[in-house]
């Protein structure tokens, strides 16, 4: 019984693998005979993975051929039109390079491209006391503190860490750092989009504050809840 079971299931693997050699045999014919007898449309193609934001060169692309049915309407298809633009997204090795991944270097210096991928932007309001007097840069990192009451009854605030190691995308409308210290009301975040959420019921519920981290510290620490009470405890 367990010899025929064995038996049955190597021929499934054999067919399988049989049918999918067809497939990618049809496939790979198909895609000869277009070649031969459809015209070649000259396309534009990464040769190395160019990530967003970066200033196209001669080097990171080549032309391609090939079949006009398979070429995506939106395809590049002169060299040229691509050099010294910019990569709106990232662009694979190999890949078909659109219209709509290239960008200028006006749109490089705006916000959505600077926004690391899986991340959102989003702006608190701070003053010069919770913005950590004006001395916050874009490319800076912070931690997100919120002060809050636990319930409608209690007086007294508790503080929580909300965020840690947060990089900061721009200061008021500034998304260059410069060098002197900037007056500014907002300062926007790259933050999770699940952490945004968090930012958001904090400033409902409560106050929200920076700390500015020193450069290069990546260390999270957990960090408990501290209520008035800890006021009363002896620092270490």
């Amino acid at each position: 019984m367990r010899k025929s079971g064995l038996r049955f299931w190597a021929i499934v693997t054999v067919l399988v693998a049989v049918i999918t050699g067809v497939l990618i045999y049809r496939y790979l014919l198909e895609l000869q005979e277009a070649s031969q007898t459809e015209p070649l449309i000259d396309v534009v193609a990464a040769r190395v993975k160019i990530p967003q934001g970066t200033q196209i060169t001669q080097e990171m692309v080549k032309t391609s051929q090939m079949p006009e049915k398979y070429v995506h309407p939106l395809a590049v298809k002169n060299r040229q039109d691509v050099l010294n633009r910019y990569a709106g997204v990232d662009i694979l090795p190999e890949q078909m390079i659109l219209a709509g991944h290239l960008i200028t270097q006006d749109n490089v210096k705006e916000l959505p491209y600077k926004i690391p991928d899986g991340l959102r932007a989003i702006t608190i309001g701070v003053s010069p006391v919770s913005g950590v007097g004006g001395h916050i840069k874009p490319g800076h990192y912070v931690d997100v503190l919120v002060i809050y009451k636990q319930d409608s009854k209690s007086e007294n605030p508790t503080v929580v860490t909300l965020l840690q190691n947060i990089l900061v995308l721009a200061v008021g409308a500034d998304l260059e750092k410069k060098e002197q210290v900037q007056p500014y009301d907002e300062v926007t975040l790259a933050v999770k989009p699940e952490d945004a959420q968090l930012i958001a019921l904090g400033e409902g519920v409560g106050r929200i504050k920076l700390t500015l981290r020193p450069a290069g510290h990546l260390d999270k620490p957990s960090l408990p809840r501290v209520g008035i009470d800890a006021l009363s405890r002896p620092s270490n």
